[in-house]
């Protein structure tokens, strides 16, 4: 599959969890998951531009994709609605939950 492809499967099973009230899309930001590690000053700078584009119809921005999570702060800067990047704090509580599988 294409990553278009994940994508819009991602956006139909968040709105299918969060329900008809709300309203999910999702987009692809050509050439920032290669910029991630060839240019990291190129990939905020198009994710950023990516979070300009859907501000309009937007109440927040969420970078769903891990690789991209370091670009959260660039796109912040950006806009003025919250831009949330989920791999982050989903991280933490699998290590929490790791954690306490170890425990004593």
């Amino acid at each position: 599959g294409t990553l278009a492809a994940a994508v819009g499967d991602s956006v139909s099973r968040l709105q299918a969890h969060l329900g008809p009230e709300v309203s999910v899309g999702g987009s692809v930001v050509a050439r920032a998951g290669w910029a991630v590690t060839a240019d990291p000053r190129s990939a905020d700078e198009l994710v950023a531009e990516a979070a300009v584009a859907a501000e309009p119809q937007s109440d927040v921005v969420v970078i769903g994709q891990f690789s991209l999570s370091g670009t959260r702060s660039a796109a912040q800067a950006a806009v003025a609605v919250p831009v949330l990047s989920p791999p982050g704090p989903a991280t933490a509580a699998l290590r929490g939950a790791l954690d306490d599988l170890t425990a004593p």
